[in-house]
């Protein structure tokens, strides 16, 4: 898929993509997540006496915002998970960047995505909203950046420690006063099933590529640790 991607992106821009954007290592590691495809899966994987965040995977291109002393200074792509490309001088123009955080070291981590009505009104050459944002937001000349949006979904910063992923989602959206993809919190395994199967995705205004179920407590979901670089919890 990412393959496809690219080489519709060198298609359709040309000489506004550019292979040789500055390199950055990530502070920590950007891995994928394991995925479950039905109820029975699902049901294996999740911990049992715990309780659960669900939050929108958003399909996009997924980057880390990393600021020093307040100041957002790289947006580095997630590459290969441990070295992506510094795309910030592009992500600088994008919706709901912040250039400033008030005393915020670290890093802030999310989603690149187009909205919908952005792609066919403006960007119909691209075959969907995903390889548009992967397209325009790597253009050398950042022409169409400001039609790019970013949600944020993960922060790590010295000093911050959260109890539970409830809790640090509301930090992003509530303390920092950044976007994030929606997310709820569940009891039960059930709740989450249902709650699947009655999301209206086809009616938001950008595209997702499923739900997401984190462990809420924290300390909980460190403690299953990581298979092939993909955590547990």
């Amino acid at each position: 898929e990412a393959l496809a991607a690219d080489e519709e992106i060198n298609s359709l821009v040309g000489s506004d993509v550019v292979s040789s954007w500055p390199k950055r290592q990530h502070s920590s590691p950007m891995g994928s997540l394991n995925k479950v495809q039905n109820s029975t899966e699902f049901a294996d994987w999740a911990p049992k006496g715990q309780r659960f965040v669900v939050s929108e995977k958003l399909d996009g291109l997924s980057i880390s915002l990393n600021y020093e002393n307040g100041k957002l200074v790289s947006a580095v792509t997630r590459g290969d998970g441990v070295t992506g490309e510094d795309i910030f001088t592009n992500v600088r123009n994008m919706s709901n960047v912040k250039w400033r955080l008030k005393d915020f070291t670290g890093s802030l981590r999310g989603e690149i995505v187009m909205l919908k009505e952005t792609h066919t009104t403006f960007f119909s050459e691209y075959s969907n909203p995903r390889n548009a944002a992967a397209g325009i937001s790597r253009r050398y000349d950042g022409t169409g950046s400001e039609y790019l949006s970013v949600f944020l979904y993960q922060i790590s910063s010295p000093g911050l420690v959260f109890k539970t992923r409830l809790e640090e989602l509301d930090y992003i959206k509530n303390t920092l006063g950044c976007k994030t993809p929606e997310y709820v919190l569940l009891d039960t395994l059930q709740d989450i099933i249902s709650y699947h199967e009655g999301y209206a995705k086809d009616k938001l205004a950008y595209d997702i590529d499923g739900l997401v179920i984190d462990t809420d407590n924290l300390s909980y979901a460190e403690s299953l640790g990581w298979v092939s670089n993909r955590p547990k919890g």
